[in-house]
């Protein structure tokens, strides 16, 4: 499949139908929609903060196009909200936008004292990944062979420039201590040529509005007022990294990411 990805310019005053948008260009409302994906979620810390996490509005763009293709059925959601850095999933309050977003949409976040993690167990090694996991990767077991929606809020820091859809889609595989002799870029290829095992389609919504940009130990919101969409969480990142960046050579982990096929 060809990679495409779909970049919007967005405004307060029209942000879902920015994001109704986005989806059409990038194909994902008529096809990947159809196919039921898994809605996947990040949340840096505790509580939603701009910057940090999945926005109220990209969460509502989201389930909005899973209602449009539902066709008049309206079966349970759950979100699984996930911390992008340790893998961990989110539990505490969701804050009154997010909820308010769930409950219009009939829909529900993982509870993350039922959350359960079956092994996975990949066609080949992956020595990178199993020393930042400590441990043999896991993944939600009733995610295991379904499409999955990411839904990230790109980050950039000096130490790693940019976390996006692939770093969102590795938290789902364990927690990840990050440990020094597995370099990031082998854990980024690793994870992502897991997913590719796993799911059979990985689309992603970026809400990219509002950055956090990671100054110290500190995260500075920082408008972008644009939103992307795509079939392929490379493509989506690298065309991120060029948008903060501002250079056509892309980032170590996603140029790996591409020579190994992954996107």
């Amino acid at each position: 499949m060809q990679a495409r990805v779909a970049l919007v310019e967005a405004r307060p005053e029209t942000i879902l139908d920015d994001f109704r948008r986005v989806l059409q260009l990038a194909g994902l409302e008529s096809g990947f929609a159809e196919s039921d994906p898994q809605l996947v979620a990040g949340r840096w810390g505790g509580d939603w903060f701009p910057g940090t996490g999945t926005t109220p509005w990209q969460l509502d763009g989201a389930l909005a196009m899973l209602r449009r293709a539902d066709a008049g059925v309206a079966p349970q959601r759950q979100v699984l909200v996930v911390d992008p850095v340790s893998g961990a999933p989110v539990a505490g309050r969701r804050g009154a936008a997010w909820q308010g977003v769930l409950d219009r949409a009939g829909a529900s976040a993982f509870d993350p004292l039922a959350y359960r993690c079956a092994p996975v167990h990949p066609s080949g090694p992956l020595p990178s990944l199993a020393a930042a996991l400590r441990g043999a990767p896991t993944c939600p077991a009733p995610m295991q062979g379904k499409p999955v929606l990411l839904m990230p809020v790109p980050r950039w820091c000096d130490s790693w420039p940019l976390a996006g859809s692939i770093e969102l889609l590795g938290a789902l595989l364990g927690p990840q201590h990050r440990r020094p002799q597995a370099p990031l870029s082998e854990v980024r290829a690793e994870s992502l040529a897991l997913a590719r095992e796993l799911f059979p389609q990985i689309g992603v919504l970026m809400d990219a509005t509002v950055w956090g940009i990671c100054r110290g130990g500190s995260v500075e919101p920082v408008a972008r007022n644009v939103l992307l969409a795509g079939n392929d969480p490379v493509a989506v990142d690298a065309v991120a990294a060029r948008l903060i960046e501002g250079s056509d050579r892309p980032a170590p982990w996603l140029d790996l990411c591409a020579r190994r096929g992954l996107g």
